[in-house]
């Protein structure tokens, strides 16, 4: 049985360090950010995935560990906060830094031989060089 297909999927890609689901992490706040939502919680990107590529693409655990991840790469900032349901939510913001690099992984998603269908490169890059 061949797995190497498998294990390529959680390998770092090479050139940019990132997983293939935290390409998938930046390119999706990147996709948010062209629709004005410039905070956004891991649920909210774990729901959007799972519409957009019509299952969900990773588990939670995979989520808020590559989010981590990319916190403390510097692409992500964070913060706490307290929701009107009196839950805990911790909201995600693309750092500059995270902007460059979610453009870069959306020209890199959208490259492979399986390209999500929810990409739109001319979207990455008007949403990679606002301000906000």
């Amino acid at each position: 049985m061949d797995l190497s297909g498998e294990w390529s999927k959680v390998r770092r890609k090479q050139g940019s360090g990132l997983t293939r689901n935290e390409q998938k992490a930046l390119a999706a706040a990147l996709h948010f950010r062209s629709q004005g939502v410039y905070r956004l919680y891991g649920l909210e990107l774990y729901e959007a995935l799972g519409d957009w590529e019509g299952r969900h693409p990773m588990n939670h655990g995979t989520l808020y560990r590559g989010l981590r991840q990319l916190e403390a790469r510097g692409f992500l900032s964070s913060a706490a906060e307290e929701g009107t349901d009196g839950r805990r939510r911790v909201f995600y913001q693309l750092t500059a830094e995270g902007r460059a690099a979610a453009l870069q992984a959306t020209v890199q998603l959208a490259a492979s031989t399986a390209p999500p269908g929810w990409l739109d490169l001319g979207m990455a890059v008007r949403a990679a060089s606002s301000d906000g």
